[in-house]
């Protein structure tokens, strides 16, 4: 009688799912790249000081607004039709050779479909560069409230543009279920920006040994990894047009695929990306109100500046990476399931979509209790020795119950993003932030950062419970 497992059976399972290598993938990209993050962290903590890092999180807002604005739609929107593309010409393979020069048509649509994408998203990006950059004193002063943060924000206009790129490539990828150069550049981009920080940072103390250097060169290094990965993604992606179509250069195209021109593709990627930018500029506005405004509400609950600063610096640069590092595993599996999803509803296998909702609630859910006990009993610990700041430790205990929701929602969410249902998965979205919102100027002025940590647990548990319901059709199948 044979085991009922083995790891036989399981290398063999993974080997014939794209979904499971592809997350295994990025898991193993995602860990590596955590952990060097964590020891990265720790180095900027000890090097820049919790009020710099304070600084350095403040502008994780325009990041993210920036983001919304220029590529996270079109990456998504370049995901889904490639993955659509995909499943058709795998289909038109198996029927002859008619059907094979339709399939290579259909592949030529999905490059297409990419640089339609890119040259949108890319010019999006470059605006958006120019309006941060021309603008840094008064977005730093009036919207961040913070005017240390100019400086920052000239530097980091330089890396939307080399963002765009690096991300429609990745949308491809994924879309493709191939998870190996999206794996392999989030690795590259982590190891420049490290080593760039470190490389300026040990120039710095060489000349000002005991000093404090500026925030400003975790910025540099930010934008230099973005520029070696987007770069890297432009030689891979011509790398691998030239050998999937079999010519070597790209005038010569079959003749079927003359007819994808990329300005007929770019009505079909702005219905599809338009809405999803929209949602998550929406979004992403609203954190960054958040995020302004927790320091602001700080004071009003009896900080100073600079230990309001402070307390935002720990949580956002200590506490919740730590929470947020098992997420390599559930958003790499959230990253392959999207596109997997969206061919499944194009095939109308339902029971796949089923088997994908039920498998991301229960395994998520394992790993998120798991997560809760080790944080409950390590938190202290890990604060106090990491990072020689006990608030950190104590921060990750109360953290630690909001893994089981936040780690499936990561999920849940991109199976939503898979069947179309992208106005419910936005609306969700907004219901939890706005809660959290509630939390943020209700609770931090009387409660102090405690208020905060209640609010980011409330809005997992909503959003958790929106998830389910609105996929209950294929939990109960």
């Amino acid at each position: 009688m044979k085991p009922y497992f083995s790891f036989s059976t399981l290398s063999h399972r993974i080997r014939n799912s794209r979904i499971l290598s592809g997350a295994l993938l990025l898991t193993t990209a995602g860990m590596i790249s955590r952990v060097i993050g964590f020891f990265y962290r720790i180095f900027l903590s000890r090097s820049f000081g919790a009020e710099n890092i304070g600084i350095y999180q403040l502008i994780s807002p325009v990041i993210a607004l920036s983001y919304s604005l220029s590529v996270a739609g079109f990456q998504t929107a370049i995901s889904r039709i490639t993955a659509t593309t995909s499943a058709t010409e795998r289909r038109l393979e198996r029927s002859g050779a008619s059907g094979k020069s339709a399939a290579s048509a259909e592949s030529f649509r999905s490059y297409t479909v990419l640089a339609a994408g890119m040259l949108l998203s890319l010019f999006l990006s470059v605006c958006i560069s120019c309006f941060v950059y021309l603008h840094s004193e008064e977005i730093a002063v009036r919207f961040l409230l913070e005017k240390r943060c100019a400086p920052l924000l000239r530097i980091l206009a330089l890396t939307f543009p080399a963002s765009s790129i690096h991300s429609c490539v990745n949308g491809y990828f994924y879309g493709k279920k191939s998870a190996g150069f999206p794996a392999f550049s989030q690795l590259f981009e982590q190891l420049i920006r490290v080593g760039t920080v470190l490389f300026l940072c040990s120039a710095f103390f060489a000349e000002n040994a005991g000093g404090t250097p500026d925030i400003s060169l975790a910025v540099t290094g930010m934008v230099t990894g973005e520029i070696f990965s987007s770069v890297l993604s432009l030689l891979y992606i011509w790398h691998s047009f030239k050998k999937e179509l079999g010519r070597p250069s790209g005038d010569a195209f079959p003749a079927s695929g003359k007819a994808f021109s990329i300005a007929a593709l770019f009505p079909e990627l702005f219905a599809m990306a338009v809405p999803l930018s929209a949602g998550r500029v929406i979004q992403n506005f609203l954190q960054s109100v958040e995020s302004i405004a927790i320091p602001d509400r700080l004071r009003i609950f009896g900080l100073d500046t600079a230990a309001a600063l402070s307390e935002y610096g720990i949580l956002n640069g200590m506490s919740l990476p730590f929470i947020l590092f098992p997420t390599a595993l559930t958003g790499s599996i959230a990253v392959m399931l999207l596109p997997a999803v969206s061919e499944a509803q194009a095939l109308r296998q339902d029971h796949t979509i089923a088997r994908a909702v039920h498998r991301s609630v229960r395994y998520c859910l394992l790993l998120g209790f798991f997560c809760l006990g080790f944080f409950l009993f390590f938190g202290p610990a890990f604060g106090k020795f990491v990072f020689h700041q006990e608030k950190a430790g104590s921060y990750l205990q109360i953290l630690g119950f909001m893994c089981p929701f936040l780690y499936m929602n990561s999920t849940l969410s991109s199976i939503l993003h898979g069947l179309g249902k992208t106005p419910q998965s936005f609306f969700y979205s907004v219901a939890s932030l706005l809660v959290r919102l509630a939390f943020v100027f209700l609770c931090i002025p009387v409660f102090g950062m405690k208020g905060y940590l209640w609010a980011l647990l409330a809005s997992q548990l909503l959003l958790s419970a929106l998830h389910l319901f609105s996929l209950r059709r294929y939990l109960r199948m």
